[in-house]
């Protein structure tokens, strides 16, 4: 798994790790925090009460180079999903909590003046939390780590010398059992923040 993860990581990053090599120029750097609205895709049990939304936040962090590319680190809380049982874990009264690391490499466009759309393409480390009861028994400390893809798209909007306000969908994936049977779910939030830049 650790390999995989690796060798994907360097598929992911090695467009910016050769534009770096060209010698772009000097970088600029930026951070930034955003909150928003996410979603959940759990198989909820019909019929039962079903919550796939929650509020998500993150706080990220990069590098831009003058042609365009750059990297970027984020590290997102995508709330809380539940769902009032998810019979193929034997789960009910279940609570999903992810949470991820991600690394990715950016490519930014400029539409018109001081907007811009920005992509990235990444990997990232999906720590999940679910919570809930199983024949009666509270389970309270499943926690999985799941690698996985995280793709990004959004919107920058220069509106200082140094600031941008953002708009973005951020999207992983996060894996909550992985004995049998393994359960995945896809996890993805929109965001509005703003950055500071270096």
């Amino acid at each position: 798994m650790k390999v995989r993860f690796i060798q994907a990581l360097v598929t992911a990053l090695s467009p910016a790790i050769a534009c770096a090599a060209q010698d772009p120029g000097t970088p600029t750097w930026y951070v930034g925090a955003a909150g928003g609205a996410s979603h959940v895709s759990l198989t909820c049990e019909p019929a039962l009460a079903c919550d796939r939304t929650g509020t998500a936040w993150k706080i990220y962090g990069g590098l831009r180079w003058g042609n365009h590319t750059g990297l970027e680190m984020m590290y997102e809380d995508f709330g809380h999903a539940t769902a009032g049982a998810m019979d193929k874990l034997d789960v009910t009264d279940a609570t999903v909590s992810p949470r991820a690391l991600g690394l990715a490499a950016v490519w930014e466009s400029e539409l018109s003046g001081s907007l811009a759309a920005r992509f990235k393409v990444g990997v990232s480390s999906v720590q999940t939390r679910l919570q809930g009861t199983s024949e009666g028994t509270p389970v309270d400390n499943d926690r999985k780590t799941f690698a996985h893809w995280w793709l990004a798209m959004g919107l920058v909007w220069n509106v200082a010398p140094h600031w941008d306000l953002t708009a973005d969908y951020d999207w992983t994936r996060a894996g909550y059992r992985n004995e049998q049977p393994k359960q995945t779910s896809d996890v993805g939030a929109f965001s509005v923040g703003a950055a500071w830049r270096f």
